[in-house]
């Protein structure tokens, strides 16, 4: 989206705090390359609620943070209805670095967020596990959450917790956007 209005995603934040949520009635559906989860390989993505009162490049850019956004939290109810609990969300990688994304998670969650230290999560992570098997070829009996309360940090001066008056401001437009993905699947049913 950024690039669409010829401005860097680094630019991200400044135009994600020019807008509210729910970028002025905005709903993307970003499935521009099919999508995982849900399971809609063939997905394509898609933009409703434009109006000449909301088509700005910052309501536009909002919108795309918001529904991939909100898409993760799709992801993250079928947990949830699975029964798995959880105190925060760590995010890592580059979107981790833009405060407002960070911020947004936290609000759309209605759950802390925590970044850690080790920018580089694949990498790191792929290390623990190297460890833990190193660490458990004998009979050390290691679990991986004790490696990782061990050496996972978090930057304090990066984590975020839900506002209260945007988790509130969040809910119609995630429930528009579950409505649209509901109409979206007899679409691009594979």
């Amino acid at each position: 989206m950024a690039r669409l209005f010829g401005f860097s995603s680094r630019d991200g934040d400044r135009h994600i705090l020019a807008t509210e949520p729910g970028a002025g009635g905005l709903t993307l559906l970003p499935f521009l390359n099919g999508e995982r989860t849900p399971d809609l390989p063939l997905a394509k993505g898609a933009l409703t609620g434009l109006t000449a009162l909301n088509a700005s490049p910052a309501n536009f850019y909002r919108a795309a943070m918001e529904g991939a956004t909100y898409n993760l939290k799709h992801g993250f109810e079928a947990f949830a209805s699975a029964g798995m609990r959880f105190d925060h969300i760590v995010l890592t990688g580059g979107g981790a670095g833009s405060a407002a994304w960070r911020q947004m998670v936290a609000d759309v969650f209605a759950v802390p967020v925590q970044v850690p230290r080790e920018v580089e999560g694949a990498a790191f992570g792929a290390a623990l596990q190297a460890l833990w098997s190193l660490s458990n070829r004998g009979d050390a009996g290691i679990t991986f959450a004790e490696l990782a309360d061990t050496h996972v940090s978090f930057d304090e001066a990066l984590a975020c917790s839900p506002r209260t008056e945007h988790v509130q401001a969040y809910r119609e437009p995630y429930q528009r956007f579950l409505d649209h993905l509901v109409a979206v699947r007899q679409l691009y049913a594979a």
